[in-house]
């Protein structure tokens, strides 16, 4: 008789699968509007607070929604790369 003594392949779970399914689908949307880590970090937050509602088909469509109005109400960064002084 043998054991197999070999610990199982761990799996990720679903919920951060969705996470970062949800990360893939949101971020070329907002790709000009904050950086890729923002977007992430937004979708994070955003499924942490709604991840536990029972409604899940429209969890994507409501994180979606919190980053537009985060975004909207977070005032636009001067990037100085993009400025041109002319004389």
């Amino acid at each position: 008789m043998s054991v197999d003594v070999r610990r199982p392949v761990s799996t990720p779970e679903p919920a951060a699968l969705e996470v970062e399914d949800l990360v893939a689908a949101v971020r070329p949307r907002f790709a000009d509007l904050a950086p890729a880590a923002d977007i992430e970090q937004m979708v994070r937050e955003s499924y942490a607070e709604l991840g536990p509602v029972r409604v899940t088909a429209y969890l994507p469509i409501l994180i979606e929604r919190r980053i537009k109005q985060r975004l909207r109400d977070t005032p636009a960064s001067l990037d100085l790369r993009d400025v041109r002084v002319t004389a």
